[in-house]
């Protein structure tokens, strides 16, 4: 509560003071999202969104409930998470007022000017983890999904009902990020037409704030 609170006053007179100043004079003088709303840093893989542990609107690392991660207010909301979901490609738009918690999960090592923090969102059916690139106003600048399923579980693909689940896992090494995708499509006319699409990707966060994303494999198996 302490650290939603904080947040609020931090980002009130954040935008008070970006009224009042050039973009140029801003940018210059800075801001540094707080460590104390992190309960992680410098997380190098997604292994550990198998056990988080949500319990009466508040996510733990686990169920053990040691380590509590600070959920996310509507302003920040507002400002980070709609713009980046709102803009993601993936993501069906029709999912986004769906999304109903979100929690700062872990802050990562700078890359030049930008700074890089993890999200943990979720709603109906849906969730993911997301690492945004951020400037020293705290505008998105770039964004990846890590972890999750976004919002296209069971959609229709073509005139033979054929619908797809997809999940994402990544590692992540300095500025390079690797994720794996795993796409499982279905047939509801045919039980035995399942198959799955196993892609990598490459990514790069650039000095820029832009992450740079390339496929490197891609395998598909029948189940």
């Amino acid at each position: 509560m302490k650290n939603t609170i904080y947040l609020t006053i931090l980002l009130t007179l954040l935008f008070s003071c970006s009224a009042k100043l050039s973009n140029k004079t801003f940018q210059n003088k800075g801001f540094d999202i707080p460590d104390s709303l992190f309960a992680l840093k410098n997380i190098c893989n997604t292994d550990f969104i198998d056990s988080i542990y949500l319990r009466n609107n508040q996510l733990f690392l686990d169920s053990t409930r040691k380590v509590k991660f600070t959920e996310v207010d509507s302003i920040f909301k507002r400002k980070i998470i709609y713009p980046v979901l709102i803009n993601n490609h993936e993501f069906r738009k029709e999912y986004l007022d769906s999304f109903e918690q979100s929690f700062f999960i872990s802050k990562q090592q700078k890359t030049g000017k930008y700074q890089p923090i993890t999200l943990w969102t979720f709603g109906v059916d849906n969730y993911c983890l997301l690492l945004v690139m951020v400037d020293s106003a705290l505008n998105p600048v770039s964004h990846i999904i890590l972890n999750g399923n976004y919002g296209s579980a069971f959609i229709k693909i073509d005139d033979k009902h054929d619908y797809t689940n997809e999940y994402k896992h990544s590692k992540i090494k300095g500025d390079i990020i690797t994720t794996c995708k795993i796409s499982t499509f279905y047939n509801t006319n045919n039980s035995k037409e399942i198959y799955a699409d196993s892609i990598v990707y490459k990514s790069e966060i650039l000095k820029n704030g832009l992450i740079n994303t390339q496929k490197t494999d891609s395998v598909r198996i029948k189940l």
